[in-house]
């Protein structure tokens, strides 16, 4: 395999995985905004949502209970911009940065012959290694010194929960796929004192298409078909409560 086929190897790979997470992240966002409006839609009229139990089994109904909640904290959460869209958020930063960080960034380090991963630094990635530390190990938290050190994703402001609306996700995927600007560099340690070299970039990475336009590469207009994924349907195994 030659340098330039590893090379868009592992472009098509990243590619790809951003488009599966994105997709992951918008049918569970779309997920919660549909149940939201199909329980509101079964409510009664002035009913005390407060006092009436939601219940989530292992499987039809009678089984074991593995959660309970009430119909009204259940929408709360749900709602858009609610706690169940403030985790989504928290783990698609969490999924994006792992990805990149336990084989992407290695796999294209080594199609552009670099010495280390290391080598290989982009912003956007560096961003959001310091919120996945606020996830993590913060709790959600966004502190004023995680506020102060993003490049790109200017929109993160000191809050106690890091909380990101679609937009934001949208802007993230963006931001990859632009993928390179002049936010990427390549940190070299060759046989001299440089610290750092410019590079032309590796590829650009367009949602549902690859295009490299790193040096003697081709450009590829292949569509990134989606897999596709089998219909079904199934007993969800949540009972809210209501008739």
């Amino acid at each position: 395999m030659s340098d330039n086929d590893r090379l868009k190897e592992a472009v098509d790979e990243l590619a790809h995985a951003i488009w599966a997470s994105h997709g992951f992240y918008l049918d569970a966002r779309v997920a919660l905004l549909v149940s939201n409006k199909e329980v509101r839609r079964k409510v009664p009229p002035e009913t005390d949502l407060e006092e009436v139990p939601m219940m989530f089994g292992a499987g039809p109904r009678g089984s074991p209970v593995r959660h309970g909640t009430t119909v009204a904290e259940y929408l709360r959460r749900t709602d858009d911009g609610g706690r169940d869209h403030a985790l989504l958020g928290q783990w698609f930063v969490v999924l994006i940065f792992g990805l990149w960080e336990s084989r992407h960034r290695k796999r294209l380090a080594l199609a552009l012959e670099l010495e280390k991963e290391t080598d290989l630094t982009a912003h956007i990635f560096g961003d959001l290694r310091h919120l996945r530390h606020a996830v993590v190990h913060d709790g959600g938290a966004v502190t004023t010194k995680t506020e102060r050190v993003m490049k790109v994703l200017t929109f993160i402001k000191n809050s106690d929960q890091l909380t990101l609306s679609h937009e934001h996700v949208d802007q993230i995927v963006d931001e990859i796929s632009l993928l390179p600007t002049p936010s990427i560099r390549w940190k070299v340690k060759p046989r001299t004192r440089q610290d750092y070299v410019q590079r032309p970039a590796l590829a650009l990475i367009r949602v549902g298409s690859v295009q490299p336009s790193a040096p003697g590469v081709v450009a590829d207009d292949r569509v990134l078909d989606p897999p596709a994924l089998p219909r079904h349907a199934g007993d969800t195994g949540v009972d809210t409560g209501l008739r």
